[in-house]
């Protein structure tokens, strides 16, 4: 017990006594270019965590022992927005170039990290700073007595598991309340109020006057002012100034258009160009007269049915309300699904995705550091203080921001919204050619006018306030616009190979430009569902699986994955909740055995003593392997896998990843046998082919052992063959590439590397001179990587009689299958093989 607890104090420790560096700051090439940040590096006791973004590409980390390459996944509206002369100059084509990243590290102190890239045939070095000695030992020591409070908080936790089978669930919950683990990153948390109330009406708002710029773009123009007619239903007035278009039809089919509307219509016809903010400026003259609200409104802005009553609610609520702005495809803060991302409607759905809106509760307002011009309601009172807009942004861009930063200054505020979506064709109105060159020449005067500004974008961007209504219209934005079916991933919160499977199909999908949905379990909230598109995620949690269904109920073409969903408070519910979210008419359901939770709440299928015994029955009295039932008794292995059949009977497709998974799913339910698909996993990297002819025969060998080594994948018996194999130089050495659980003592003579990069196995295997490997798990493994990347060395392999790891050494002719794990059997087989001789 004692060892136990030191392991857990010893990984406490690594999780808790963090080093922040200081002196980070912007990445410089020689000409003075800043292309880009490090906003945040922490080490670690074994790794180290950096994030910032890089508008060029090739950007890598190198450590004493290793380089790692920083992949840019993130979407950086907010850099893009701050400074687009420089994306430009350096040819950067959008904004997906943040990057967040954890590598490992050596902990030694003082070691050298820097930054490398390579740029026009030079090579350029970012050192970073990296902890001391000092303040690493002060960290140490004030670890320890959070520890001691931690572990007594504990206790009642550390009882239940022990005491109640090793629930992995509590064990878990033991590991979050010790920060070993931690929580993933909060979505906003949404519960019922989420959505408009049936009864519930917004009050009558005041007259508005819409002031309505044109320049050409003829086609849409006439569908703007159409859906403004058909779609208002507030007392209006609409300005509208034409400024001297091009195209010969604007102006007399306007002349005509507005004779027809009678006194509503106002249309005042420039003598020359005044550009867009002169014009706009003209219109807010003539609305001054009638002293209103007003809402600006590009001509290539399509609004949905009853838009006003939305826009301008907020105004009504709070008199320093300045501006409030809706969701829409582009308008950089506000768009969907993406912030930041500008995406064009080709469907024309602007109405479907607004019915999405208008069930929102019209509370979904969010502090804003501006609004976006495209439709803006702007107050009146706002217009007494500043009834203009700056001519200094030539013809455009920039001088909405502008407008607003100085209302702010003056004490007023700006909100989005999240209950109106408007479609914003970005560009036709003022010529698109123009626009990235305006913007650069805009975004320089706001940025010398407002220092603080970016930060507040930046800000904005990071915590993003408006995210939940964000990935609701996304849905709906998916339903209409996604190329093909979007997967939805039921999937755990706790890592490991599910998860990297996981990523690495997201990173598929995304690569083939299809979105990605996962709904996670056992994390901070029960449901917690992410959005993955274009490198981006976009999360809400709930505790409320109806505020799931109605988020997603407008994406019809959806096709339901089960992955693993293993830290669930109540997981004999979740058959329930696959069946509910998977449509009838939809894609259908597919279930994936990472591992064999749907056959047991035990999941790797040990007892409670933590060892195999075989597949277990449905009438098993080991309590590991019964669930807790929704009213909090506790059921059994028969309960539960009635359960789960309905799952899997319901399934188009089981996926398992060895025969030897298909066999125990075949044995809990029979008649899922014909839909079963054995599928193996690919390798994730390129393992290198070993020759050992340079170290073979000059002694007794090397047995290495490859990954992390916790209980469960055979820290004991790696534990006891260390000190069988002491002090015994005439027999092998043994290496562990990788990690051992603490709570295991090992022989001092057992060399222990520590975590690992892929690239660095065929170093670490010349080093160290392995001769053979061993896979100790004992628990039976549903496809095993670590065999599988063993056997793909060419060395021997040596596994005990279970899981999929058997099955893989026995199809491999380097692979051995041991009939016990006690060590002289291991060294024995180890020694055969080495001197040409059959395994007993």
């Amino acid at each position: 017990m004692f060892e136990r607890l030191k392991g857990v104090y010893e990984r406490y420790l690594m999780a808790h006594a963090l080093v922040v560096a200081e002196g980070l700051g912007p990445l410089t090439l020689p000409d003075g270019t800043v292309f880009g940040y490090i906003e945040s590096l922490t080490y670690s006791e074994q790794s180290l965590h950096i994030a910032g973004w890089s508008m060029l590409g090739g950007l890598e980390l190198q450590t004493e022992d290793s380089r790692f390459a920083l992949r840019r996944r993130i979407h950086r509206g907010d850099v893009l927005l701050a400074a687009p002369e420089t994306a430009r100059k350096l040819g950067v084509p959008g904004a997906l170039f943040g990057f967040d990243a954890e590598v490992m590290w050596n902990g030694k102190v003082d070691a050298p990290v820097r930054l490398v890239i390579e740029r026009d045939d030079q090579v350029l070095y970012f050192p970073m700073p990296t902890p001391g000695l000092t303040i690493r030992k002060r960290l140490h020591r004030a670890a320890r007595k959070p520890f001691l409070k931690d572990l007594i908080g504990a206790l009642p936790l550390l009882a239940r598991f022990y005491l109640g089978g090793h629930d992995r669930t509590i064990q878990n919950r033991v590991r979050q309340r010790f920060g070993v683990i931690k929580p993933r990153s909060l979505g906003a948390h949404i519960d019922a109020s989420f959505f408009a109330k049936p009864e519930a009406e917004i009050p009558a708002v005041p007259p508005v006057t819409i002031v309505l710029p044109v320049y050409n773009a003829f086609e849409l123009l006439q569908e703007c002012v159409d859906r403004v007619l058909r779609h208002t239903h507030t007392p209006w007035h609409l300005v509208v100034v034409e400024d001297c278009s091009t195209d010969e039809r604007v102006r007399p089919w306007l002349r005509e258009w507005a004779a027809r509307q009678g006194d509503r219509v106002t249309l005042l016809e420039n003598a020359q160009n005044l550009g867009f903010i002169g014009g706009v400026n003209r219109g807010l003259a003539e609305a001054a007269r009638r002293d209103e609200h007003v809402v600006l409104l590009n001509s290539d802005a399509l609004v949905p049915d009853g838009w006003s009553l939305r826009l301008l609610y907020p105004l009504t609520t709070d008199d320093d309300v300045a501006s409030v702005t809706p969701m829409s495809n582009d308008a950089t803060i506000f768009s969907i699904p993406l912030i930041g991302a500008e995406r064009s409607l080709k469907t024309r759905c602007v109405d479907d995705i607004d019915a999405v809106a208008r069930g929102l509760s019209s509370d979904l307002m969010a502090d804003a550091p501006t609004g976006v011009g495209f439709c803006m309601a702007m107050n009146k009172a706002a217009l007494k203080i500043l009834p203009q807009l700056d001519m200094a942004f030539g013809k455009g861009y920039g001088e909405e921001v502008d407008w607003c930063q100085k209302l702010r200054l003056a004490g007023m505020r700006h909100v989005g919204i999240g209950n109106l979506f408007v479609e914003h064709r970005g560009g036709q109105s003022f010529g698109s050619e123009k626009k990235a060159q305006q913007i650069a020449a805009s975004g320089a005067i706001i940025t010398e006018r407002y220092p603080e500004f970016d930060t507040d974008v930046q800000r904005f961007f990071t915590q993003d306030p408006l995210a939940a209504p964000r990935l609701a219209l996304a849905m709906a934005w998916l339903q209409a616009e996604h190329a093909g079916t979007v997967d939805l991933y039921f999937a755990h919160s706790m890592g490991g190979g599910a998860e990297n499977w996981l990523s690495h199909r997201i990173d598929e999908r995304r690569e083939e430009g299809l979105a990605s949905l996962v709904l996670r379990f056992g994390g901070q909230f029960r449901f917690r569902l992410e959005l993955h598109l274009s490198g981006q995620t976009t999360v809400v949690e709930t505790e409320s699986l109806d505020v799931i269904k109605r988020i997603l109920s407008p994406l019809r073409r959806r096709r339901i994955v089960y992955s693993c969903a293993v830290g669930d408070s109540t997981p004999i519910e979740i058959p329930g909740f696959l069946l509910s979210l998977t449509l009838e008419d939809g894609e259908g359901l597919e279930i994936l055995f990472h591992d064999y939770f749907p056959i047991s709440p035990s999941y790797t299928l040990i007892n409670s003593d933590r060892f195999y015994v075989g597949h277990p029955d449905p009438d098993s009295p080991d309590p590991a392997h019964h669930p807790v039932l929704p009213d909090g008794t506790v059921g059994t292995l028969a309960q539960w896998q009635q359960a789960w059949g309905k799952a899997i009977y319901r399934a188009d497709r089981i996926v398992t990843f060895s025969k030897d998974s298909a066999a125990h799913v075949t044995e809990t339910w029979p008649e899922a046998t014909d839909r079963i698909d054995v599928r193996p996993h690919k390798l994730t990297f390129q393992v290198p082919v070993i020759d050992a002819s340079a170290w073979k025969g000059k002694g007794p060998g090397v047995i290495g052992v490859l990954g992390g080594i916790g209980e469960g994948k055979g820290a004991a018996i790696l534990s006891d063959l260390s000190f069988w194999l002491h002090d015994k130089p005439h027999l092998p050495r043994l290496v562990l590439i990788g990690e051992l659980d603490l709570s295991f003592p090992r022989a001092t003579s057992m060399t222990v590397t520590g975590r690992y990069h892929t690239s660095e196995l065929a170093g670490l295997i010349e080093r160290h001179q392995i001769t053979a490997w061993l896979m100790p798990s004992i628990l039976p493994e549903t496809f095993s990587y670590t065999t599988h990347e063993m056997l793909a060395t060419g060395l021997p392999v040596f596994t005990l009689n279970l899981g999929a790891q058997a099955e893989a050494a026995r199809a491999r002719p380097n692979g051995h299958v041991l009939r016990d794990g006690q060590p002289k059997t291991i060294v024995d087989a180890v020694m055969a093989v080495a001197a040409g001789r059959e395994v007993a």
